[in-house]
């Protein structure tokens, strides 16, 4: 007889568990399909964060911190999900967001599309320099490093790096930081800080409708 209520009780602690599980699941399911359905998620490669905006709108991505992922938590329990902060970190911070390369991005929407204006040239200008060849050098190598960078050259190595030394070093230093940005992006970007300060206080009405 007590072989048989062990038996019973060990059967009943077992279908709790799979009811748990089962319950478990369908909230992580219902979860993901909920963001999936209000929001537009990536991973930004470059910047190394993911990336939030609202579905169908073509407003800017805003990185999702903890600031954002508690809103997000919010939102989805004001919507009756039983879901918390942590639940919206461990899957925006998963493998499940799809990757985003702005650089591979941008170069792909750019390329066969040249109005004929010497851009690579503009950008070697900024580089104070009195070797009289340094242009024509940039760019031979600005225009090997993207096509291996897209792939387009496979046969060919380049091993050649520009190395910029001065004296002034907190000027160089900018330099070095700018000429990065502009190679690596083709624009020129607001600082992280300056941008969120920015979403925080100019926007104020984003996080409280949009999203």
């Amino acid at each position: 007889m007590t072989n048989m209520r062990n038996l019973k009780t060990i059967k009943s602690k077992n279908q709790k568990r799979k009811q748990v599980k089962k319950l478990t699941h369908d909230v992580t399911k219902q979860f993901i399909e909920y963001l999936e359905k209000h929001y537009e998620l990536r991973f930004n490669s470059v910047l190394g964060y993911t990336e939030i905006r609202p579905a169908g709108r073509k407003t800017a991505f805003a990185e999702v911190d903890e600031r954002m992922r508690n809103t997000l938590a919010i939102k989805a329990r004001l919507d009756g999900l039983n879901v918390w902060d942590k639940d919206v970190k461990r899957y925006v911070d998963s493998h499940l967001i799809a990757i985003y390369d702005p650089v591979s991005d941008f170069i792909g929407r750019v390329r066969g599309q040249w109005d004929g204006h010497d851009y690579i040239g503009d950008l070697a200008d900024c580089v104070p320099t009195a070797a009289c060849q340094w242009k024509e050098w940039f760019h031979t190598w600005m225009l090997g490093m993207v096509a291996q960078w897209m792939g387009i050259d496979k046969t060919h190595g380049n091993s050649v790096a520009p190395l910029l030394i001065s004296r002034q070093i907190p000027q160089i230093y900018l330099l070095q930081k700018s000429f990065a940005a502009r190679t690596a992006m083709g624009l020129q970007r607001q600082p992280r800080h300056q941008r969120k300060a920015e979403y925080a206080l100019g926007n104020e009405s984003v996080a409280a409708h949009q999203y």
